[in-house]
């Protein structure tokens, strides 16, 4: 055999390993990605509801209920910009 039919050999090997080791780390980056996409869409519609109740109620516009609202609010930012990536 010429040494190009080894090298051959050892690429086809390389890139048959890598595939099947790959496989199962796609399907637990899907997982982990869904899993994460539901944490964020929580934490988005959670604090959504927090921000209604506040602009309709006029009864929760207490100096605690504005520091609910301000903790809301950086919840919904940080679910928002930080939880994706």
């Amino acid at each position: 055999m010429y040494p190009s039919q080894f090298l051959y050999l050892n690429i086809t090997m390389k890139i048959t390993i890598i595939n099947s080791s790959n496989s199962s780390s796609i399907i637990l980056s899907i997982i982990i990605g869904i899993c994460l996409s539901l944490i964020a869409f929580i934490t988005a519609i959670g604090n959504i509801v927090v921000l209604l109740a506040f602009y309709c109620d006029k009864k929760l516009r207490t100096i605690n209920d504005y520091f609910i609202l301000n903790m809301a609010i950086a919840d919904f930012l940080v679910g928002f910009f930080c939880i994706p990536f």
